[in-house]
């Protein structure tokens, strides 16, 4: 006996409408120094949203990720609008052997952000699973990324648990004075 589906219930190959939104934003893995003087408006935005540290001047350390790029070490992949090809975010990773564990290539993201705007639907999830599957490809074997506690910590932990992290240390900080 064959069995026809109801017509009113959906089609379930069908993919969800979020999933069918357009795309506005661009992902692609960008060089630091070809991308550098985009970089401080973005610097800028990011600190005075999720540091704590206010006091603290902000100061990248540039040289640092000019070397990070010579050695091949600084891999960055940014989000672009599709329109305009405005740089709106980024995820700066460092990918080398761990000290203790010099044969595997660990992944450590130095920084991520994405501007507020760009955060709607899907995209800030496109944009860290695009950002692993590049890590993958670049040998890492074990991926960190830090989240700050004080900025949405419940959404993001809740997010990367759902992509496949697990929370393994805890981070204390004091400062002296």
């Amino acid at each position: 006996m064959l069995v026809r589906p109801d017509p009113a219930l959906p089609n379930r190959r069908q993919r969800p409408a979020a999933a069918r939104t357009k795309r506005r934003l661009r992902f692609a893995w960008e060089r630091f120094s070809e991308i550098a003087n985009e970089l401080p408006p973005l610097f800028i935005e990011h600190w005075r949203e999720l540091d704590d540290h206010k006091d603290i001047p902000l100061d990248p350390d540039w040289k640092r990720f000019y070397l990070g790029e010579a050695y091949g070490t600084l891999h960055i992949l940014t989000a672009r609008r599709r329109d305009t090809r405005e740089l709106v975010g980024y995820i700066f990773n460092f990918v080398n052997p761990h000290s203790q564990h010099v044969s595997t290539s660990f992944a450590h993201t130095d920084g991520f952000w994405l501007e507020p705007s760009s955060r709607q639907g899907w995209e800030p999830v496109r944009f860290l699973l695009e950002n692993v599957a590049g890590l993958r490809e670049r040998g890492a074997k074990v991926h960190y990324l830090a989240i700050k506690l004080h900025w949405q910590a419940e959404r993001m932990d809740k997010l990367l648990r759902r992509l496949g992290y697990r929370a393994v240390e805890v981070v204390y900080e004091r400062m002296l004075r």
